[in-house]
């Protein structure tokens, strides 16, 4: 999912929630969704549709004056294999050699064809190796603990891995009521 900087104070949508005098520091949005850090709190704004078809708009919001401990996690790029085609990449490329030992021993026109088939599923395993591993891109985990009635409660919000910048204007918000 691709969040893109925008400008805050010309977002319609962001000035439904925020009050006249809070002051955004930053927003990204992108693909139905609308994440701002202002003074006083984060906004995640997710847009979607019920499974009747209808628009729905679901806002979360958490102050920071309430927050005692802020956690920022920057998980890198993980990489899977789909077992599938590794098996399959390695029995074509097993075939392939098999099929090369036998068009050693035909002759003619026979061979030609057997070389060609070897060489197509030499191709065909090579290219599913080569698509055996995914890539996930990594994402950014911002946690907020405060204590509640309940005792801790936490918070958390999901950026891609390119928001950095976001997350640490994130922490900075947090600490200012704080400095002195």
């Amino acid at each position: 999912m691709a969040l893109e900087q925008r400008d805050g104070s010309k977002n319609k949508k962001l000035s439904k929630y925020t009050l006249p005098n809070e002051t955004v520091k930053t927003v990204v949005a992108g693909a139905g969704r609308l994440f701002a850090v202002t003074d006083r709190r984060v906004l995640n704004v997710k847009k979607g549709s019920t499974s009747a078809g209808r628009e729905i708009e679901e806002v979360e919001s958490t102050l920071f004056n309430d927050v005692s401990k802020v956690n920022v996690v920057a998980k890198g790029d993980t990489g899977t294999f789909d077992m599938t085609k590794l098996i399959a990449g390695i029995l074509a490329i097993l075939v392939g050699l098999f099929m090369f030992v036998v068009a050693n021993d035909a002759y003619g026109t026979e061979q030609g064809l057997l070389f060609l088939i070897a060489i197509s599923f030499l191709l065909l395993g090579a290219y599913l190796l080569y698509n055996a591993k995914t890539t996930s891109p990594g994402d950014i985990v911002i946690t907020f603990e405060y204590v509640g009635e309940d005792g801790f409660i936490a918070d958390s919000y999901i950026l891609p891995a390119d928001q950095t910048d976001t997350a640490h204007e994130v922490v900075r918000a947090v600490g200012e009521p704080n400095a002195d």
